[in-house]
């Protein structure tokens, strides 16, 4: 599998981060959103982590993330008001 992914283009405009809202099961509200990352190229987003992560280029990956979501942070507030954003960080 990691051979498929040393051979595509790493390209930012491949990727795109989508919100998932996290509920409050006691009362059925959103308690929080978390920001996913998707890649147009692989859908196996766990194989698609670790390659990034085994190539040093996740720092390249995480930054897009947190600046997508501070883009975005005006349109989820309208959403959402006020929510919590989760960011999961590879190590």
């Amino acid at each position: 599998m990691m051979e498929y992914f040393a051979q595509q283009e790493f390209d930012l405009n491949d990727f795109s981060v989508v919100y998932q809202p996290i509920y409050d099961i006691r009362t059925s509200e959103i308690e929080k959103i978390e920001a996913l990352l998707r890649w147009t190229k692989s859908s196996n987003v766990e194989a698609f982590i670790r390659h990034f992560e085994s190539t040093g280029q996740i720092n390249k990956l995480t930054l897009f993330v947190v600046e997508s979501v501070c883009a975005d942070l005006k349109k989820i507030n309208k959403a959402w008001h006020h929510p919590v954003v989760a960011i999961n960080v590879a190590p």
